[in-house]
């Protein structure tokens, strides 16, 4: 769900169709983004899989924090792994739902994230299975026939919609099963 999700903010982001947005796996979790541009070239965000260092970028910006220097462990030359592997998105049916929700737009993108939120939850709780996080995300997001936001307040309201129905959704799917 999270590579879905880093697509629709690329969307967003940058005014792009999902066509010219993608997802690889990074099995050692090294590279972090990629960009290619009109010339051929590529630029690559390759680092540790830490999330202290987005949150440093974020609290930094637009300058950098010197964490190399304050022992935050890079990545050695000899250590590098650039083997990228395709998104089986039968094996990782979140992804595709995300990328729908992103190509669908409008309340989609909003009603994912809080029905992800409420699937996870309802899976750590013990509630459902793994296997049905999809599932619920995508159960809650046929059932939406309403309108987009056009504010952040709508926006937010969407992602609380999202989660009011999926945790609906989980509840049945208990109550069925």
């Amino acid at each position: 769900m999270n590579k879905g999700i880093e697509c629709i903010e690329a969307m967003q982001l940058f005014g792009l169709p999902s066509q010219k947005i993608g997802a690889l796996i990074h099995p050692k979790s090294q590279v972090h983004g990629m960009v290619s541009f009109a010339d051929g070239t590529m630029k690559m965000l390759f680092s540790q899989a830490d999330m202290r260092l987005p949150a440093a970028a974020a609290l930094a910006w637009p300058e950098r924090l010197d964490l190399a220097r304050k022992g935050f462990d890079t990545i050695p030359v000899e250590k590098w792994d650039i083997g990228f592997k395709a998104i089986n998105e039968d094996i990782f049916p979140c992804y595709k739902i995300a990328r729908l929700a992103g190509e669908r737009s409008g309340a989609y993108p909003s009603l994912l994230i809080g029905a992800d939120e409420a699937a996870v939850d309802s899976f750590l709780s013990g509630l459902i299975p793994f296997t049905a996080i999809s599932k619920v995300v995508e159960e809650t997001l046929s059932t939406w026939n309403g309108r987009p936001p056009v504010s952040l307040d709508d926006a937010l309201a969407l992602v609380a919609e999202g989660q009011r129905i999926a945790e609906y959704v989980c509840k049945k799917w208990r109550h069925d099963s």
